[in-house]
């Protein structure tokens, strides 16, 4: 196996900041598809609540039935959870922008322009 030269060097490495990039801009589109939908799920069902005890008002006064108030009772704390963020998700972001932020650093260190 012969040795590269540092111009194939830089060329390899930037082909890997390339891809660093495409995953990580999956990875967060994957996520925002995500909590677009589980979002759009929970505005829909909760539209006519502002908070939860506006579902146990409406269940006392027999405007929903004790099924309908549990299913709403879930999807509130449903929503609440995604409002806290996804801890893997975050740690392979922070992961990859690591990565992505070596591979940077490799380029410029051999000689090489970034573009970003």
């Amino acid at each position: 196996m012969r040795s590269m030269s540092t111009a194939e060097l830089i060329e390899l490495q930037k082909w890997w900041l390339g891809e660093l990039s495409q995953i990580t801009r999956k990875l967060m589109d994957q996520e925002e598809k995500r909590q677009n939908k589980s979002n759009a799920k929970h505005d829909k069902a909760l539209e006519d609540f502002r908070k939860r005890d506006d579902i146990l008002d409406a269940y006392g006064f027999g405007c929903i039935t004790e099924k309908q108030k549990d299913r709403l009772m879930d999807l509130w704390d449903e929503r609440e959870k995604q409002s806290i963020p996804d801890q893997v998700y975050q740690d392979r972001i922070g992961l990859i922008t690591e990565f992505y932020e070596l591979a940077k650093g490799i380029i410029r260190d051999n000689g090489g322009e970034v573009y970003s």
